[in-house]
Formats: structure tokens, C-alpha cells, sequence
């Protein structure tokens, strides 16, 4: 049998950078998430912010991007 993907969080983002603006124009009065949902779709993406960590003994850095 044949299990069900489940979406991801980036399949998730993309619905909403397709349908958002649509979905606005269809119900004005929801205007008011437009910043929650921007601050949704920036979430994880390093040019919003991140922390940067390096290993003292292999000097391996990790990039953790703000939420």
C-alpha cells in the first residue's frame, strides 16, 4: 500500500505565495494577516537574520536561520 506524502513546509509556503493575494481580494476584511502571513513566509530564510556556529575542534559552521 502506498502511503500519503505529507506536504512540506516549503509545499505549505508556496500555496500561500501563490494564493494569498488572490485570497485577499476575495475576502478584504482578512487584509489585516497579510503581516502574519509575510512573517510566516520569511520564516527560515537566512536573509531575515541568522546565528552562525562553529565547531572548536572540527571548525564545521552551522547557519541557524531565524524564526
Amino acid at each position: 500500500m502506498i502511503q500519503p506524502q505529507r506536504p512540506t513546509l516549503e509545499t505549505f509556503k508556496q500555496i500561500f505565495r501563490e494564493w494569498f493575494g488572490e485570497f485577499l481580494r476575495q475576502y478584504p476584511k482578512y487584509e489585516g494577516t497579510r503581516k502574519v502571513v509575510e512573517k510566516m513566509l520569511g520564516c527560515g530564510d537566512t536573509e531575515n537574520g541568522y546565528s552562525a556556529f562553529m565547531c572548536p575542534h572540527c571548525g564545521e559552521k552551522k547557519v541557524v536561520p531565524f524564526s
